[in-house]
């Protein structure tokens, strides 16, 4: 008579402390025969759930490990629209700078061309003569100043 082969090391450890443990627990509770189900058919439905236990736990730690992929990828997408924002907000205003600073180096070049004009009339001698004449109230040698005052709109 043959002896039937051992597809599992027997185990006689009362709890299961790892995947094969468990195995061979299986492979042990199986070997009590259910009529009408041969011991081999037995054995593997045995293993399966064993093995279907396991994926389970697999199963979770992929869960897991898809939630933190899945809030990475929430915090990166979050910090992305942020600095995205920020960076339009912080063009805006330094675009409003520019604008402003354009305005400014305008107003200045038509100063600093009225200054050169007005350093090149003043240079000569007439040019000195209408600001004395002009600014200062200075008269000639020989002129006299006349000061005429506006007429009041009160009186008729």
């Amino acid at each position: 008579m043959a002896t039937p082969r051992k597809y599992l090391p027997l185990n006689t450890a009362s709890s299961p402390t790892s995947f094969f443990d468990e195995q061979t627990s299986a492979y042990s509770s199986a070997r009590s025969t259910t009529p009408g189900i041969p011991r081999v058919t037995q054995v593997y439905f045995q293993v399966k759930q064993v093995q279907s236990r396991y994926q389970k736990h697999v199963s979770r730690f992929q869960y897991i490990l898809h939630c933190c992929v899945v809030l990475a990828l929430f915090i990166s997408f979050v910090q992305g629209i942020r600095t995205l924002g920020m960076g339009l907000y912080q063009m805006v205003v330094l675009s409003h700078h520019q604008s402003a600073m354009a305005d400014s180096f305008a107003h200045t070049q038509k100063e600093n061309t009225s200054l050169r004009e007005q350093i090149h009339a003043f240079s000569s001698n007439e040019g000195i003569e209408e600001l004395a004449r002009n600014n200062l109230q200075m008269i000639g040698e020989d002129e006299v100043l006349v000061q005429l005052q506006k007429a009041s709109s009160s009186s008729n």
